[in-house]
């Protein structure tokens, strides 16, 4: 799955903030996968217009998400 993690940052509360730079039609099948992970992790899209998505993972699971995030990457639709 082709996107990009265009920035990232760790908030007061622990938690890890990814912008994630994604193609409109491949958001849907992140956001799929992402609700999978419910309670590691919520995402938005940030505009309607835009191609991007923020992910924020719960500071007990960056590690997993990292590693889930890295993975999906790698994956071609």
């Amino acid at each position: 799955m082709l996107f990009n993690i265009i920035e990232e940052s760790d908030l007061d509360d622990g938690v890890k903030r990814y912008l994630i730079s994604i193609k409109p039609e491949n958001q849907i099948f992140l956001g799929y996968i992402l609700e999978g992970f419910e309670g590691f992790c919520n995402y938005s899209t940030v505009k309607k217009d835009k191609t991007y998505m923020q992910v924020d993972i719960s500071p007990f699971f960056i590690q997993e998400m990292n590693e889930i995030l890295i993975s999906l990457q790698k994956i071609e639709l």
